[in-house]
């Protein structure tokens, strides 16, 4: 009965917000079997790690990261060598997706195992050893261990300056993958795809039930998520590996960077479809416009009709209307689906 009533007063005093109800999606999650029967619920602070044939530096990762964290899970997604034996013989919970399913659906998956933990926070960070773990304090303290009523409910690790290793053909890279993020979270640029990073009580429900991204792109859409939600956000400076580390990507830099980038723009169209094709799409019926007027204009005072001018101006017209239109539909779509969600959530709340 204590346990009950001291639970409760924390829930309360937690950024002065309601105790967070569990998901309905999760009420029937085979991980809430599993962490009742573990006798793992209750988690203050879960480190998880989704891993990629990561034998070279897990076991170390996982026994740094348990002097600060109560429970240290890793999601491995298919590894062909010794990840899973060296993680759990470190003393991880070891999840296994059975074959590769991509970096996003172990994430999804380390949220929905941290909702059904009702854990206060969950630390995301990758395997391959470029994250420092005795750096899990600096971002847990802004979600946990403030008291002042100023903590946040994201705090994202900051690679930045001389705390970081990073390659210069990373560096612009990077920059290029944040302004493009930054294009769907209101103009918030970040370090939008640092996987190193601390998700408070109300994150970790919004990122559990929001998070569809499969691939490399689950960064992005984190933040996007938690614009949407209007989570409060926190950069925080971090050291970063790459120097003494191999392969710390399963894709070449190229390969990578464009599939992120791909992914992003993709996040953005179906998120925001009038900024990102109904203002190009509107520039092209503008463009029409004004070269139908020169067309008429050049008839006019030559007596010759440009058919290419004409052919342009039509082509132009007919992609920039169309164009409209598609952002139109998208957009009532997308709210309309985002309302639903809203509802369904809200219902599932006063069931609970």
């Amino acid at each position: 009965m204590e346990h009950a009533e001291t639970k409760e007063a924390d829930a309360e005093t937690v950024g002065g917000k309601a105790p967070r109800r569990e998901p309905s999606f999760v009420k029937d999650h085979p991980l809430k079997q599993e962490v009742a029967s573990n006798g793992q619920a209750q988690s203050g602070v879960v480190v998880a790690i989704p891993t990629y044939n990561e034998e070279v530096a897990i076991a170390s990762l996982v026994l740094a990261a348990r002097e600060y964290a109560d429970k240290v899970v890793v999601i491995d997604d298919g590894s062909s060598d010794r990840t899973v034996e060296l993680a759990k013989k470190a003393g991880a919970v070891v999840f296994e997706n059975g074959e590769n399913r991509g970096k996003g659906f172990s994430v999804q998956k380390a949220f929905s195992y941290a909702v059904a933990a009702e854990a206060r926070c969950l630390v995301l960070m990758d395997g391959d050893g470029q994250h420092d773990p005795a750096e899990i304090p600096q971002l847990v303290d802004p979600i946990v261990n403030r008291t002042n009523g100023d903590g946040v409910d994201v705090a994202l690790g900051f690679r930045v300056g001389e705390l970081t290793e990073m390659p210069a053909w990373r560096k612009v890279g990077k920059r290029v993958l944040d302004y493009a993020t930054a294009a769907g979270t209101n103009g918030m640029v970040t370090d939008s795809q640092c996987g190193f990073r601390a998700f408070g009580a109300d994150a970790i429900e919004a990122m559990a039930d929001g998070l569809t991204e499969d691939g490399f792109g689950v960064e992005s859409q984190q933040l996007m998520i938690a614009r949407e939600e209007d989570l409060a956000l926190e950069n925080v400076k971090i050291h970063c590996r790459y120097e003494d580390l191999e392969n710390t990507s399963t894709k070449g830099p190229i390969a990578h960077g464009f599939g992120v980038l791909e992914n992003v723009i993709e996040m953005i169209t179906q998120k925001r479809p009038l900024m990102f094709l109904g203002i190009p799409s509107m520039a092209l019926i503008l463009g029409a416009v004004f070269m139908g007027i020169h067309t008429f204009q050049f008839y006019n005072l030559t007596g010759y009709f440009s058919i290419p001018y004409a052919l342009g101006t039509a082509t132009m017209g007919i992609i920039g209307i169309f164009g409209v239109l598609v952002a139109c539909v998208l957009n009532v779509v997308g709210n309309f689906e985002e309302k639903m969600r809203r509802v369904v959530r809200k219902e599932v709340q006063g069931q609970a």
